[in-house]
């Protein structure tokens, strides 16, 4: 997935929902690049929030 923002620092955020609607998908490795972070984490269907601050 990829998001797209006009204002990122505005967003503190994301929330993959997509996750808890894919009964089969255990993880998601999310990669974070913006122009103060960049990291990498995973997200599950129980921790869906991705953290951009």
């Amino acid at each position: 997935m990829r998001y797209d923002c006009r204002d990122v620092a505005a967003l503190a955020f994301v929330d993959l929902w997509l996750l808890q609607r894919l009964p089969g998908v255990q993880q998601a490795d999310v990669n974070i690049v913006s122009a103060s972070l960049q990291t990498a984490t995973k997200a599950t269907p129980a921790s869906t929030r991705i953290e951009l601050r």
